[in-house]
């Protein structure tokens, strides 16, 4: 997914050179969201690139919250550099698949959470003079924390028919990751100066890896839809 992110980026950067210099502005904007993702994740663990267990879990609907800065640069591109902080419990973590070690999950949970540092390419449809609509494409750095993340960990000897508990795993780690987003919306000028924004985003990021105290290395899929009301403030330059 993250490939198609780079192609739009650069259709629209190249777009934009077609187009003369007019309309300019500069904003200032914050935001904020419900951060969801509808089907259950899976999350599988392995020790020196040997696989080990794969588990299933839900990730809660949350908040999300955002701000930066823009500027205009012709009527119809506009660039823009977002601070973007998502936080989503993990819930109902289950065990999916086990190889023949014997060693599994019975259950767990915890905390993911996301600092993000995109640059966003936006083009705008006019629709009237208030109304607009808008569509495109971010690049940019996400640092993805798993945090305070519990697993009870369990021993299933042969012939495989039941198992004894051995622990409880914590993972608190952290990861950086390269990270892009889609995004559409529609804006209007409430008054001079001073615009609502309702869109969606669709947030992916290279799938973090995550290592506990035993060297497991735990990774994830981190891609995440988002509802989002945006407030911007608009000085024409």
């Amino acid at each position: 997914m993250m490939k198609y992110v780079y192609v739009l980026l650069f259709i629209f950067i190249q777009s934009s050179k077609c187009f003369c210099v007019e309309n300019k502005e500069v904003y200032v904007f914050i935001g904020s969201g419900v951060t969801f993702v509808p089907e259950n994740i899976q999350i599988p663990s392995s020790l020196d690139d040997r696989p080990r267990y794969v588990l299933e879990a839900k990730i809660k609907n949350d908040l999300s919250m955002s701000g930066g800065f823009g500027y205009r640069f012709n009527k119809f591109f506009r660039i823009e550099g977002l601070f973007d902080y998502k936080s989503n419990k993990i819930e109902n973590v289950k065990l999916k698949e086990i190889n023949i070690s014997g060693i599994g999950i019975s259950g767990g949970y915890g905390n993911i959470r996301s600092y993000s540092l995109i640059c966003n390419f936006w083009y705008d449809l006019h629709f009237t003079n208030k109304l607009k609509g808008y569509f495109g494409v971010g690049l940019g750095m996400s640092k993805i924390i798993l945090d305070n993340f519990i697993l009870e960990r369990i021993y299933i000897p042969p012939p495989f028919d039941h198992f004894e508990k051995v622990e409880e795993l914590e993972i608190d780690d952290e990861s950086w990751e390269f990270a892009g987003q889609l995004g559409i919306g529609i804006s209007y000028e409430l008054i001079n100066h001073v615009i609502l924004d309702f869109g969606y985003r669709y947030f992916m990021a290279n799938d973090p890896h995550f290592m506990n105290r035993h060297n497991e290395v735990t990774k994830m899929k981190y891609k995440m839809n988002n509802i989002i009301c945006i407030l911007k403030y608009c000085i024409n330059i």
